[in-house]
């Protein structure tokens, strides 16, 4: 008997912990992350363009091109992440009142792209990061912990941020997948019981 209870309790748990709230917690904290990542990475690059000219970096637009490139494509992705993941609040809602094809795939394709490009970000602070720790020594920057503890925290804080932003998203995707399914199902159900109830009566 309690195997029974087991079995059907399973599935209304999953589909209580799989809803639309669900989504949009989810999405809102994947904002909150992606935000925080910004704004720590913002550090970073007052870091890159300030501190280190106190201990013997020399401006060059050898290494600055390269800097300046990385550097508007990483705020540019978070940015750009950021609005991805609010602006699917809008296919969302469509689908949650029409559950048409195109606003559902909206809804998913949103939150895909938007780890796409935390992705990216993540990949040019690495950039930033090899360009500080070989290319910058070979411009006069002199090693010290004063700096490099500072720096060391701040990279590492924007790439836990950005990485667990991305993981959340990817969940994010799998919880409007099935909630987007769930509600087009209940839909159907809905209609269907309408329609059988139009005819008899």
């Amino acid at each position: 008997m309690s195997e029974r209870v087991k079995v059907t309790a399973n599935p209304r748990g999953t589909k209580r912990l799989l809803s639309q709230k669900t989504v949009l917690a989810v999405l809102f904290l994947v904002v909150g992350l992606e935000v925080a990542a910004l704004l720590v990475y913002l550090r970073l690059d007052n870091i890159v363009n300030g501190d280190l000219y106190g201990y013997g970096l020399k401006f060059s637009l050898a290494w600055a091109t390269d800097y300046w490139m990385s550097n508007v494509v990483v705020i540019g992705t978070l940015i750009g992440s950021v609005i991805l993941t609010v602006a699917n609040l809008v296919p969302f809602y469509i689908y949650s009142k029409d559950c048409s094809a195109s606003s559902r795939w909206a809804s998913i394709l949103s939150p895909t792209i938007a780890a796409c490009f935390a992705a990216v970000s993540l990949y040019f602070v690495f950039r930033i990061d090899s360009l500080v720790h070989g290319t910058l020594y070979q411009y006069g920057l002199q090693f010290s912990l004063e700096w490099a503890v500072g720096y060391w925290s701040t990279v590492r804080a924007t790439l836990g941020l950005n990485g667990a932003a991305i993981v959340i998203c990817v969940f994010m995707v799998f919880v409007t997948w099935v909630v987007t399914r769930d509600l087009a199902e209940e839909r159907f159900q809905t209609q269907t019981r309408k329609n059988f109830l139009a005819r008899t009566f």
